[in-house]
């Protein structure tokens, strides 16, 4: 069995090869819908267990990925004060022997293009892609981009990755971090990325609007949404934190007019948006 820890995972995959892998899983799961198993997270106290079983029929393989987790929120922001790495076991499915046992970094990470990136954070982002790809327009070329943390950092990698963008604009609530964000990203991807602190015109320019904040409140208001834009969300529920007593409302990026005004809601899983309640 081959066993890889996250110093030799490192710079194996680029975003657009990481993008294509998950595209291909979701088609198998659309062939397949009985491969996947929801994502199943376990609350006790400040920790989480997260725990995310599938196949993959067109490589002959299925697997457990997990994870556990320190979940901290103060001032409507989440954080993880500690996480340990991604643990993927895979199996052959066509003998039940063990393949692989993979270990992802949560500490540090470079993609195939040296771009800074955590392996363990490729998923969110790919998935988020594959999304954006399908739902967005074709031709679209300004992102508004809310956030510039490690997920926006990774979203912006992946949006990349499945269209030609041309400017992106980001905010986010500090004024040195966002600054910093777009002089280390324009850099990074040779990419027109200016820092903002006026969302509402960046807004009626956009193609794409991308949250990827660890806010627990609506981050823009629905009403000054052009028609034609797109706009993607990372924000899940965490209703099992609502549950635990952790917090007292559950998570949310979009608020209810964006919503409601949508001509199409596109989501990973309808079966893990209702146990989520989301």
């Amino acid at each position: 069995m081959l066993i890889l820890r996250p110093n030799e995972v490192e710079g194996l995959l680029s975003m657009a090869e990481a993008v294509g892998a998950v595209e291909k899983a979701f088609a198998d799961w659309g062939a397949h819908p009985e491969i996947n198993l929801t994502r199943r997270r376990l609350h006790f106290g400040g920790a989480r267990l997260n725990t995310m079983p599938a196949a993959l029929p067109s490589r002959d393989k299925i697997g457990l990925r997990i994870q556990s987790e320190i979940l901290a929120v103060s001032g409507g922001v989440q954080t993880y004060p500690s996480r340990s790495p991604l643990v993927d076991v895979l199996f052959d499915s066509r003998n039940a022997a063990p393949v692989a046992l993979i270990l992802s970094s949560t500490q540090r990470g470079l993609t195939k293009e040296g771009v800074s990136l955590r392996t363990s954070d490729l998923m969110t982002a790919s998935i988020s892609a594959v999304g954006t790809k399908w739902m967005s327009r074709s031709d679209s070329s300004e992102l508004l981009l809310l956030g510039s943390g490690k997920q926006a950092r990774n979203h912006l990698l992946a949006m990349k990755a499945v269209r030609a963008l041309k400017h992106v604009s980001v905010f986010s609530p500090t004024k040195e971090h966002r600054e910093q964000f777009a002089d280390e990203m324009s850099h990074a991807l040779k990419l027109d990325v200016v820092a903002t602190d006026d969302v509402h015109s960046a807004m009626q320019r956009a193609d794409i609007i991308l949250a990827a904040t660890n806010t627990n409140v609506p981050v823009f208001s629905g009403v000054r949404l052009q028609d034609g834009s797109h706009v993607t969300s990372i924000v899940g529920s965490n209703v099992g934190m609502v549950q635990a007593g952790v917090i007292a409302h559950k998570r949310r990026e979009l608020d209810d007019t964006t919503l409601a005004r949508a001509a199409v809601i596109g989501i990973a899983s309808r079966e893990l948006a209702q146990s989520c309640e989301r």
